[in-house]
């Protein structure tokens, strides 16, 4: 037995999909697969006044 590392997505109308499978971060031009995952850091978040 083999864990899959492929997220398969489905539509459900023109603004909302759903991933099974592997769980990933997108941005607008790649998938990040959380389980390839080494580090992780986040920024401070912006205030509301800048």
């Amino acid at each position: 037995m083999r864990l899959a590392k492929v997220t398969e997505w489905h539509s459900e109308d023109d603004l909302t999909f759903i991933g099974s499978g592997q769980k990933a971060w997108l941005d607008e031009e790649q998938q990040f697969p959380l389980l390839n995952l080494t580090r992780l850091v986040f920024g401070e978040a912006e205030s509301a006044d800048e």
